[in-house]
Parts: C-alpha cells; structure tokens; sequence
C-alpha cells in the first residue's frame, strides 16, 4: 500500500514522527500520511487513532482513508484528507499580528462546526482529550473548520462522561499532550 503515494512535501516534523503531503498515484489527489514513530513493535495507541476516525464520518472531521504498518519500517501510517488551509492556531497568530479581530461571522461559523464535530464525538462515545487551536484546521477557500489528531482519543462504553480519579499528577500528565488547554479543575491536579 506504501507504494501507491509518492511524497510531496513534509508539512510538520517531531520526534514522535511526521505529517506531510503525499500524492495517490491511483487518483492523483492529495492525501496526507500521519507517520507515526512505533517504539518496540507497540502499534497499538497509534492504531486506536486509526480505529477511531474509521468511526467518524462528518463534514467538520478530518476524512480517514486507511492506515498501514509496514513491518520493515519503523512508522505506523494514517492517511487523511489534505486540508488546504491552517491552523486555528495560525489563523489567531495572524489576526494578532496585524492587530486585526474575527468577525462575528467567523466566530459563529468556527462555534457551530465545532459544535456540531463534538456532537459526533458525542454519539460515537468518544472523548478527544487534546481539543486546542492547533488541533482544528480552518479552511478559508470553503469556509470550513475541521476537528484533527486523535492520537490521545479514547471511547468510552458509558453513554456519560466518565468520572475519572487521578491517583497520581503522573496520571494527568498522560492523559493530556496540552496542559495549557485543560479545565482548571484538572489543572489544579498538575
């Protein structure tokens, strides 16, 4: 399956793998593939993002293809839609830096995607646990914001948020990537 992309251009590098633009030789589209790094042959966290998108179908979620683990190499692979867009994070980057507000309009629009992304997440039992602005992209062409990265995602069988007890602040710290962003109550936990 690895053969059927050829690389583009790397969008984003880290010590826990890659992110970058590939093309589908089969459909000649845009794709892009999640290369996560596999320490000690253990795929499973990184296949539990994969399992999750498979659940997700909604116009304001990033759209799984498939993934793939050539046991040759040291990635575990997810491929994705191709956002032609940004971050939300870079979008706020931007607007401050030419000391510019959103609009009404864009605010409404990022709140009821949003919404709407965490409705679906919602009904399929599934808690995101790293929802920040570096993790939606907003793509200005179609006016649309897409909820991404679900590598610290988890389903729940309960049908309520479940009540969770932090034994230790080590506990905490692996549930979330982005203290910045967490609740103050579980902060105070830090």
């Amino acid at each position: 399956m690895k053969y059927r992309f050829s690389f583009s251009k790397d969008i984003v590098r880290s010590s826990k793998g890659s992110i970058s633009q590939y093309i589908d030789n089969t459909t000649s589209s845009i794709v892009v593939l999640k290369k996560l790094y596999i320490s000690d042959g253990d795929i499973g966290a990184h296949s539990n993002e994969a399992r999750l998108l498979k659940l997700l179908h909604h116009d304001n979620i990033v759209r799984y293809y498939g993934d793939y683990y050539d046991y040759n190499d040291i990635y575990y692979s997810i491929i994705l839609e191709y956002i032609d867009g940004t971050t939300l994070e870079q979008e706020i980057s931007h607007l401050s830096n030419i000391s510019q507000r959103p609009s009404k309009d864009y605010i409404y629009s990022l709140l009821y995607q949003q919404s709407l992304s965490l409705e679906c997440l919602n009904f399929n039992r599934i808690v995101h646990n790293d929802i920040k602005p570096a993790n939606i992209m907003y793509s200005s062409h179609f006016n649309q914001f897409k909820l991404c990265d679900f590598g610290l995602a988890r389903q729940t069988d309960q049908l309520t948020c479940p009540t969770i007890d932090f034994t230790s602040r080590l506990d905490l710290r692996l549930l979330c990537d982005s203290p910045r962003y967490l609740s103050s109550e579980l902060y105070n936990y830090l």
